[in-house]
């Protein structure tokens, strides 16, 4: 047979080349097969995300706040609370500390009355002026309703029970108008008649000191307080004023060092022009010039 015979023709390698290419399965592609997901959310759902989160931030910021601002008012009226109910008080050691410095002043200016020095001119030519006035202390008794005890000017004189004017040193004058404003500033108002405090006594009819000071906070009125039955020894009140029930620290003080210009004094003796003349200058008692 010739050769020819089996030789596949050319339209016969076509047929059997396409008979090959449909049997061949395609070949694999990964990235076709890899499903695509398509983002879950759009522009406008992920705006909104935004604005809900920036909610949640403001709504948590808000809560925090509150939550700080209401601490802090909680604390503020606790420590009110506590303060009204258990206010502060010195403790002893600390009161025996102001005592001991009170007497220490006490002590330096203690006497003053016996170191007084003439006043220029004498007495006779002395005129008091109310702007110059320091305080001015009374006497009260069942038969001398205002006997004068004494008073102070600037820059350095007094006026004794007696009616006498005379200077003081410098030091013994500064004393004497610290213990006086101090008497007046802190001890507390007690509500009574020219703020009176009253000591404790088996009897009555004892006669009231009774202190005026001129303060730069009261302009032309003159500060009041005054004492009844002092006598240096007792200081037992009749009925307390407020939590207080013994004299306090500053009218000892006072009414003991300005006591001393009652020293050598009887009545009938003292020059009553000098002592009208104090008199005259004053503010009547509460009331302004």
């Amino acid at each position: 047979m010739p050769s020819w015979v089996n030789r596949p023709t050319l339209h016969t390698q076509h047929h059997h080349q396409a008979r090959m290419s449909k049997s061949k399965p395609p070949a694999f592609d990964a990235e076709a097969q890899r499903p695509h997901h398509k983002p879950p959310y759009s522009s406008s759902h992920s705006s909104l995300g935004d604005l809900v989160e920036k909610h949640q931030s403001r709504l948590q910021y808000t809560i925090v706040a509150t939550a700080r601002l209401c601490l802090l008012s909680l604390v503020i009226v606790t420590s009110l609370l506590f303060y009204f109910r258990y206010p502060f008080r010195p403790s002893p050691h600390m009161q025996q500390q102001t005592v001991a410095q009170a007497a220490s002043v006490s002590n330096a200016i203690a006497g003053w009355h016996d170191r007084l020095q003439p006043y220029p001119g004498g007495t006779a030519s002395f005129h008091p002026k109310r702007k110059d006035l320091a305080f001015v202390q009374f006497r009260s008794t069942p038969v001398q309703s205002e006997g004068f005890t004494a008073a102070l000017f600037a820059p350095n004189v007094v006026v004794d029970a007696r009616g006498t004017v005379s200077t003081l040193s410098k030091e013994d004058w500064q004393g004497l108008v610290d213990v006086a404003k101090r008497a007046v500033s802190d001890t507390p108002q007690t509500g009574e008649f020219r703020n009176q405090w009253r000591i404790k006594h088996e009897r009555t009819s004892f006669p009231i000191d009774w202190l005026r000071v001129a303060t730069a906070s009261e302009g032309d009125d003159l500060k009041e307080v005054s004492v009844y039955g002092f006598d240096g020894i007792h200081e037992e009140l009749e009925k307390p004023v407020g939590e207080i029930t013994a004299l306090p620290m500053e009218l000892k003080e006072v009414f003991n060092l300005v006591g001393e210009a009652r020293d050598g004094y009887k009545r009938g003796n003292e020059d009553l022009v000098i002592v009208q003349r104090v008199k005259s200058i004053l503010p009547p008692a509460g009331s302004a010039a």
